[in-house]
């Protein structure tokens, strides 16, 4: 994954760990990684698929809420 990166072959990179996500699909930072790979490869529309319907995750796309 990181000769992937290192060699611009951002898909190949997101493949691998989209896969090792289905393997722990509790890794947070699987997820993060991906949502760089999308980023790297100007798909932004990728990012945020996967989490949306995650428990845990829910109010991500919400931002933060308003401090009192």
């Amino acid at each position: 994954m990181l000769i992937d990166t290192r060699e611009r072959d951002y898909q190949r990179a997101y493949n691998c760990l989209a896969e090792l996500l289905g393997k722990y699909p509790r890794n947070y930072l699987l997820q993060l990684d991906m949502a760089g790979m999308a980023l790297l490869m100007k798909h932004p529309d990728q990012i945020g698929s996967r989490g949306r319907h995650m428990p845990g995750y829910r109010g991500l796309s919400q931002g933060a809420p308003e401090p009192v």
